[in-house]
């Protein structure tokens, strides 16, 4: 295990060195205790401990004195409180001399465990540590109420790109004196990061991989940081309220309303689990609520929340209905709010009107209003009248109406109305607080404050202990599953006491995965999770590049692939192949069954048609008997072997791809009856891909060889052996037993060999 500790801090080590010199973070203040970043992935909360990281080598601290521990690492499959425990024990143990010097630990990407703060105590009391725990759900907070660890807690939470962190990694002045035409490159920036939103690692790709990266972003958190943190065998009403509220962004909703959707939608779930799933997104950072201002705590809870989703990137990727261009000033606006304070309100005047957010900082407040035109007879005159009325009823001598491009100052014999354009309020809100100096103000903010709101109902704090102590029984269950995986082949544990166990805790979308054929065309379009290309008959899903452990036991051995690429998330369908090349020569017939009876180079003929059709370029030229491959080109071809196995992997550990129960991801001779199966019906792996395991074998590009992965030049991009008689098959078929189903599992046949159990998927580089 210190090996795997030792080349993780080197790794972390070298992306250090990478960092640009300038963070957009905050320091901890000194001295510190523990440091959490929250956030949702992909933020930048790595990033925020790398810098930490830097600081502290940059102070001579020696990196023997530092543990840097990744939760998400495969070699950490299930984090536990024990597997912590024991990393710590086991990092003690092999540095003698850290008896009597200062230790630093950092945690990154840590899962929801019930012990944690007992860890930290420990740590904490005992070690004398400095922690940086980076997480992406709030409810590890919830584990650190100990009066110990709350007096050293720092908190820092991380959001995607602000538009100021925008125009900084875009290069675009902003803090200098503004002239007209730095002022109009930063509106056409505005407009742009309105379309891309803020995710750090998107601001630089193109549309295309933006759009994809965005929607897979979208579901793994779902899964990751939702289905899999709360245990859900049946998600499908969550999945649909998530894509509902992100379609109605900036709008209001209640419990009942939601709840009311869902059963139109077809599902039963009662107030109560609509409620713990809005918990639990918010928990996740997907979505944020604001509550009405300044009525009593049973009354604001009957009182309609406005819900923000995290990023608007998001939505422009997901979104099958257009907001309103004030929709999407307003999800901006709130997203700069939030990033200061979460007291934000909302108030409602005369008529049901009301004003988007009254916001509080400990010594000052701000009202806010958006609208984005005032085009229309009266419009401004009608805002204006009603602004007045509620500035005077809440003592408020100030209010900003954010806008596209309008800017004035209308002075008003009630306080002052800031007229200013959305780009110039984001480059510095400072200016349009008013100081807080009412005492009343501040005591109905404390009273009705969004926390206190969410955790008042007595019963629903009872009902979340209890799920943590179910969560906590969870826990040892899984530890007594994997021991038993550790020991027996999963084969066999099917038949023992353990099976009910093992399907309960890996079943998260059997039989959810079925086309959802009595739900309207909306949500149909709702539950589209990756990009669609021009043709309608195939999805596909990004693969980012990355590092894993190919193969199994003592033929496994480390690959890098450098590249992200895309691959169609299910095999090639008969229907598609019919559609590109007017034929279906399988043997089961079926549309959304896979084609099978096509031999590799057809195969290859297929993918060079469909990049045709595509307007891509084609990879293969083929001549005679010989084929060269053009891996510069972006159409589409066969995955290598190495890109097979590190998609299907997914970035988990797990024997199957997406599962260890073969039953929830293949299709074999246990339960295939003989024959193919329509594509998508069982549980998919991380990445959103369908039937790596089972159902037809896979056609690669790869020749057969014994030992080729044993050559220096397999670990870097492998690509194969220059020649060779036969070409490389993987994931099993509906006809052979479960461990040709295995992830690590090779088969070969002649390129020139028609059957029935193979057909083919393609991959493709992203530009």
């Amino acid at each position: 295990m210190i090996e795997i500790l030792n080349s993780i801090l080197k790794e972390r080590i070298e992306q250090v060195k990478e960092l640009p010199e300038e963070s957009i973070f905050a320091d901890p203040e000194q001295p510190v205790g523990i440091v959490v970043s929250t956030g949702i992935a992909l933020a930048g909360k790595s990033s925020f401990l790398l810098y930490q990281l830097k600081r502290i080598l940059e102070e001579g601290v020696s990196e023997d004195d530092i543990l840097y521990i990744v939760c998400s690492d495969v070699r950490f499959h299930r984090m536990s409180y024990q597997l912590l425990e024991q990393i710590f024990a086991v990092y003690l143990s092999t540095r003698v001399s850290l008896q009597t010097s200062k230790k630093y630990v950092f945690i990154e990407n840590l899962p929801v465990l019930s012990a944690f703060g007992t860890f930290v105590e420990h740590l904490l009391e005992h070690h004398g540590v400095e922690l940086y725990v980076s997480a992406s759900s709030a409810e590890v907070i919830d584990f650190l109420s100990d009066e110990i660890i709350e007096e050293q807690l720092q908190l820092f939470e991380t959001f995607p790109y602000s538009f100021q962190d925008f125009l900084m990694h875009r290069g675009v002045v902003f803090w200098e004196t503004l002239t007209k035409q730095s002022s109009f490159l930063i509106e056409q920036s505005f407009e742009t990061y309105k379309q891309k939103g803020g995710f750090p690692h998107l601001v630089d790709v193109s549309q295309e991989v933006r759009r994809t990266s965005l929607q897979q972003n979208f579901e793994k958190v779902l899964f990751k940081d939702v289905i899999d943190a709360h245990d859900l065998s049946h998600p499908r009403a969550l999945l649909d309220l998530a894509y509902f509220l992100l379609n109605q962004s900036a709008s209001f909703h209640s419990i009942n309303r939601l709840t009311q959707v869902l059963k139109n939608l077809g599902h039963k779930a009662p107030k109560g689990v609509v409620a713990d799933y809005m918990l639990w997104l918010e928990d996740a950072f997907l979505f944020f609520s604001v509550q009405v201002y300044g009525e009593s705590k049973a009354r604001a809870k009957t009182n309609l929340k406005k819900i923000y989703c995290v990023d608007h990137g998001f939505i422009g990727a997901l979104s099958v209905e257009d907001l309103s261009n004030d929709q999407i000033l307003e999800q901006v606006v709130f997203l700069e709010l939030r990033r200061t304070t979460t007291d934000i309100f909302y108030i409602k005047g005369k008529g049901g009107k009301v004003v988007d957010f009254y916001v509080f900082w400990p010594d000052s407040r701000m009202l806010i209003h958006i609208c984005s035109s005032f085009k229309g007879r009266g419009k401004k005159k009608r805002l204006i009248t009603f602004l007045k009325d509620v500035m005077l009823k809440h003592s408020i001598e100030k209010c900003v109406v954010v806008t596209q491009e309008e800017e004035e100052n209308i002075q008003t014999e009630v306080g002052t109305i800031q007229i200013v354009s959305a780009w110039r309020f984001l480059l510095d809100i400072e200016p349009y607080k008013e100081d807080l100096e009412l005492e009343e103000d501040e005591t109905v903010r404390e009273e009705v404050s969004n926390e206190d709101i969410r955790k008042e109902d007595v019963e629903m704090q009872r009902a979340e202990e209890s799920r943590r102590e179910e969560k906590r029984e969870k826990q040892i269950k899984e530890e007594q599953i994997n021991e038993a995986l550790k020991k027996d082949d999963p084969a066999k544990i099917n038949n023992d006491n353990l099976k009910e166990d093992i399907e309960k805790d890996q079943k998260y979308l059997k039989q959810e995965q079925s086309k959802p054929e009595n739900k309207n065309q909306l949500l149909k379009s709702f539950l589209s999770d990756t990009a669609k290309l021009v043709s309608s008959s195939f999805e596909y899903s990004v693969i980012a590049a990355g590092s894993f452990v190919m193969g199994e036991n003592d033929a496994s051995h480390e690959v890098d692939l450098t590249h992200d690429f895309f691959m169609m998330k299910t095999c090639v369908t008969q229907k598609l192949y019919k559609e590109i090349t007017g034929q279906n020569p399988s043997y089961f017939t079926g549309e959304e069954c896979p084609v099978e009876q096509v031999n590799w180079h057809e195969a290859l003929l297929f993918c060079n048609a469909l990049s045709q059709k595509e307007g891509l370029k084609p990879c293969y030229t083929i001549s005679n008997e010989q084929v060269f491959l053009d891996w510069e080109a972006n159409g589409w071809r066969l995955p290598t072997e190495a890109e097979w196995e590190y998609a299907a992997r997914a970035g988990a550990n797990s024997i199957y791809a997406g599962a260890d129960n073969v039953e929830d991801v293949s299709w074999f001779n246990g339960n295939s009856e003989g024959r193919t199966h329509p594509v998508g019906r069982k549980k998919p792996n991380n990445w959103g891909l369908f039937d790596m395991s089972g159902n037809v074998y896979e056609w690669c590009w790869d020749w057969y060889s014994e030992d080729y992965y044993t050559l220096p030049e397999s670990r870097l991009n492998p690509i194969g052996p220059i020649w060779g008689t036969e070409r490389i098959l993987r994931g099993g078929c509906w006809a052979n037993g479960s461990k040709n189903s295995q992830v690590a599992r090779r088969s070969i046949s002649n390129p020139l060999s028609r059957n029935y159990a193979i057909g083919f998927r393609a991959a493709r580089r992203p530009y």
